[in-house]
């Protein structure tokens, strides 16, 4: 492994030291931070998720050999581990455990992290490079040792993706093809030749058109070209171009399986001496050096081909470190397998994995980083930054030197909730707010540019709903949520907000008549929102049905017939509702007349009996009187 220690650091510094540490730099603050939503009332128990718009945290990270660098918002990056050759960026040669900022970017969209350098894609599809030049990887036309703040890549432009490696970096621009620059002494730049020590500014790639994604890994370069498949090139000892071959290419080779050409990949990712793809059905493919099990396929034999990772599915995310790969899963949690020596796989152990471990404590991750010295850092949906591994030199960004096989926090990424009466809500690292007790509190969310917002979070005890049964008639009332069977019970507490809808279902010989005191009705439903203690009337009617008389014959304008239970005197009214189940007797007069009856359920002479169970019709028939 090619490394920069003292030896380098005495060369040029001299000269260079004095002139960058007078350069300063910039930063900005969060504009416009919120907070949704917007002064909430909850009740004791219930919870209340807030969320801050416009926050300044990370929006990628990546890491370096023994440094981790990460990306703002705000076109800032920021950069935490060793910087003995500049490649902080900032100004300095000084170590820092915490990140510091790059000086003088306002418009970056991404900070990539190399062995001991640093690019950023800049707004307008340029780059600037950072930190160790010796062979041409910062793409300025110069092989000087050191530059400690960024400095403009020569000639680039309409550059969309940036990528760096051990010792050279690459560009995909619009039009869908490459520039690379920086070490070629394996050919990994790609434009047919091979250099030593390089190639101090971008060339292009020789073959390369409809790249989609590409990846730079220490001495080795590759691409995602149309249609999902794969080219390499550069060293290819270990099958790291995976073509079959160990032998090297300077000019790009088609990646195979063994059974054809690899397709239907959705990224690459490129490590030390290895390589993976990310496939469109969520698994992964890897190929190359496998001696530490960074192929993830249970062994630790090489392969020139790409071969499944195992266990690997949902895959959405990949990256590939020195000897080590990671995957972001779509459950937001992430498995890495590989070298752990110094817990990098992130599983709390140091035990060398050749099939996934899930890291732990990682369950709502966007992003991940495999660095090229033993660390890994996973990007969550909040903004913050964890990482594992070693920590010699700061590069976790905790504010300590010691390393750990868990992930732990980076100081300053993602956004610090605080509540100013935890006694009434308390709220989490993710803005998530309990409420404890009845009173108000404020939630403040602070980024990492100082920036911040609050609002008033309002706890209150749940309110009472209550339902009350009304009307000559039977029946029951439920609720959803549930809580209320009224029958039995018809009072319950809900959390203020609650939206709850009732139900009223009629007894038998009963029927629903009408709500009092809803939000809104729909037939026998009723619901209401719990922003107050409130009170509910369903009324119900005994169901009724109608009797109806008819006279028919010569005499029925001599007859009549009357009820009892009253309600019919027919003459004048001939129908009456009685309730279900009555009894009605009915009497037609004057006797004499009376030739009978139809519709009754019983006759006898001049009276004819019917029970409503629903809706009748009776006929009394009269004779007409002798003259």
């Amino acid at each position: 492994m090619h490394r920069i220690d003292g030896r380098r650091l005495t060369r040029f510094m001299a000269g260079l030291c004095g002139f960058w540490l007078g350069l300063a730099g910039t930063g900005a603050s969060a504009a416009g931070m919120t907070l949704t939503p917007a002064n909430p009332t909850v009740s004791t128990g219930q919870t209340q998720q807030f969320t801050a718009s416009g926050a300044i945290t990370p929006t990628a990270v990546s890491a370096g050999g023994e440094y981790t660098c990460v990306t703002l918002p705000d076109g800032t990056g920021q950069g935490t581990g060793r910087n003995q050759v500049g490649q902080h960026g900032n100004g300095t040669v000084t170590d820092s455990s915490v990140l510091d900022p790059v000086s003088g970017l306002t418009t970056a969209s991404h900070v990539s992290a190399g062995d001991e350098f640093a690019c950023a894609l800049l707004g307008g599809g340029t780059a600037r490079c950072w930190g160790l030049g010796e062979s041409g990887q910062r793409g300025d036309r110069s092989f000087s040792t050191f530059a400690l703040a960024p400095i403009d890549v020569t000639g680039l432009s309409g550059a969309t993706a940036l990528a760096t490696g051990y010792g050279h970096a690459c560009a995909l621009l619009g039009d869908g093809t490459m520039r690379c620059w920086g070490e070629d002494r394996e050919g990994q730049l790609g434009n047919g030749t091979t250099a030593s020590p390089g190639i101090a500014e971008p060339v292009v790639v020789v073959g390369i058109s409809g790249a989609t994604t590409i990846a730079t890994g220490a001495y080795h370069t590759c691409a995602v070209v149309s249609g999902g498949t794969v080219k390499c090139w550069g060293r290819n000892g270990q099958g790291q171009l995976g073509d079959g071959t160990l032998t090297r290419s300077s000019t790009p080779v088609q990646v195979e399986t063994g059974f054809g050409a690899l397709s239907g990949v959705t990224a690459v990712t490129a490590g030390g001496a290895h390589t993976c793809a990310l496939l469109a059905d969520g698994t992964v493919r890897c190929w190359g050096e496998n001696s530490e099990g960074q192929l993830g396929d249970g062994s630790t034999f090489s392969k020139p081909n790409g071969i499944w990772v195992t266990g690997i599915t949902g895959a959405v995310a990949i990256s590939a470190g020195w000897e080590h790969t990671c995957a972001v899963l779509a459950d937001g949690t992430v498995r890495c397998w590989g070298a752990n020596a110094s817990g990098q796989l992130g599983d709390g152990t140091t035990n060398r994995a050749s099939t996934s471990v899930q890291v732990r404590g990682i369950t709502d991750a966007v992003g991940v980083t495999a660095g090229w010295w033993h660390h890994s850092c996973f990007l969550l949906a909040d903004g913050t930054v964890k990482c594992s591994g070693t920590n010699d030199w700061g590069q976790l960004g905790n504010g300590t030197t010691t390393g750990s096989s868990v992930p732990v926090t980076m100081s300053g990424t993602g956004v610090t909730w605080t509540s100013s009466n935890p006694a009434v809500a308390t709220v989490d690292a993710r803005g998530h707010a309990v409420g404890v007790s009845a009173g108000t509190t404020t939630i403040t969310a602070t980024d990492t540019a100082g920036a911040s917002a609050s609002t008033t979070l309002t706890v209150r005890d749940p309110v009472p709903l209550s339902v009350v049964r009304a009307g000559a008639g039977a029946g029951s009332v439920s609720s959803n949520p549930a809580g209320i069977s009224c029958g039995t019970d018809c009072s319950k507490p809900y959390n203020v907000g609650t939206s709850v809808t009732l139900t009223a279902t009629p007894a038998a010989g009963s029927i629903f008549a009408s709500w009092n005191g809803c939000d809104t009705v729909t037939g026998t439903t009723c619901t209401v929102t719990m922003n107050a203690a409130k009170v509910v009337t369903a009324s119900f009617d005994v169901q009724r049905f109608v009797l109806t008389v008819t006279k028919a014959g010569m005499g029925r304008d001599n007859g009549s017939v009357t009820s009892s239970p009253a309600g019919i005197s027919c003459g004048t009214d001939c129908s009456e509702a009685y309730t279900i189940g009555t009894v009605v007797t009915l009497t037609a007069a004057p006797d004499v007349l009376v030739t009978g009856w139809s519709g009754c359920d019983t006759v006898s002479g001049a009276t004819c009996t019917v029970t409503m169970g629903s809706a009748r019709s009776v006929t009394a028939s009269f004779v007409g009187m002798p003259f």
